[in-house]
């Protein structure tokens, strides 16, 4: 088994094993409500791996685990090391939907200056309804727990979520999923 513990060992991996994905960049927007925006990330990395059989990289969900996006300095190199991390890309990819932040228009100039394609690409309709990515209405939801919700639930109510049969299926997993991540189950 080959150890890939790098992105550029994953690159020359790629490569040896004769897999055909693309390394795109995605661009997506950060800043704001950052839980609705790594949701959003979320879906479009799936996008990208599922329906266009792709190797994103989306360094502004990474690098931002590590660094603080609100020191200049911080941010500033973490946008310098993902613009690296980008030449090993033939693409970059604008996830549109919530619109183009300025980090995204960095990234654009990026490509533009790197000779890199640019595709602009939406998430279909019933994904974002399904999360609720575009909906901040929630009055007519029929779920008990929203994704973006889970997160900021106490693991007392994601419990309780997780064991009532009245709650929908649906909630029931999120809950489960959360108190994973949680290492509560």
């Amino acid at each position: 088994m080959v150890e890939i513990n790098s992105i550029f060992s994953y690159s020359l991996y790629m490569e040896k094993s004769g897999n055909k994905r693309e390394i795109v960049v995605i661009e997506s927007p950060f800043a704001g409500d950052i839980a609705k925006n790594r949701e959003y990330l979320r879906l479009a990395l799936r996008d990208s791996i599922l329906n266009h059989n792709e190797a994103p990289i989306a360094s502004h969900e990474f690098y931002t685990r590590a660094l603080d996006d609100d020191n200049d300095l911080e941010r500033k190199a973490g946008i310098e090391t993902g613009f690296a991390l980008g030449k090993m890309a033939t693409k970059t990819v604008i996830y549109e939907d919530l619109g183009i932040s300025s980090g995204m228009k960095l990234g654009i100039k990026d490509a533009e200056e790197n000779n890199r394609t640019i595709e602009y690409r939406k998430i279909d309709q019933d994904t974002l309804d399904e999360f609720g990515i575009l909906d901040n209405n929630t009055e007519n939801k029929t779920t008990e727990l929203r994704p973006l919700e889970a997160k900021g639930y106490p693991t007392s109510k994601l419990k309780q979520i997780a064991k009532n049969k009245s709650v929908d299926e649906e909630s029931r997993k999120r809950a489960e999923y959360e108190l994973k991540i949680r290492n509560e189950i």
